[in-house]
């Protein structure tokens, strides 16, 4: 569920900046909207989320874990030990 809710808000996010861009109801464009982000800086965090969700889906059993961290004013890369 985690890499294919990642993978669809991919998909959502091309559509919306490339295909359709000035519908202002899609959410990546309402994204945008609110924090200032560009197309290319909110595509990357997508991007960057949806491979760290695939590596996690992948090595259930690695003892890193990369989380991005995301709210309205920043955006962090965590990295989560297990023990």
């Amino acid at each position: 569920l985690m890499f294919f809710s990642c993978a669809d808000f991919l998909a959502y996010t091309l559509l919306a900046n490339y295909v359709n861009p000035d519908n202002d109801m899609y959410d990546p464009n309402l994204i945008r909207e609110e924090t200032g982000l560009s197309k290319e800086v909110l595509l990357g965090l997508v991007l960057a989320k949806s491979f760290l969700n695939a590596y996690r889906v992948m090595n259930q059993d690695a003892r890193v874990i990369p989380i991005i961290w995301i709210d309205k004013e920043s955006a962090a890369l965590l990295l989560c030990f297990r023990f």
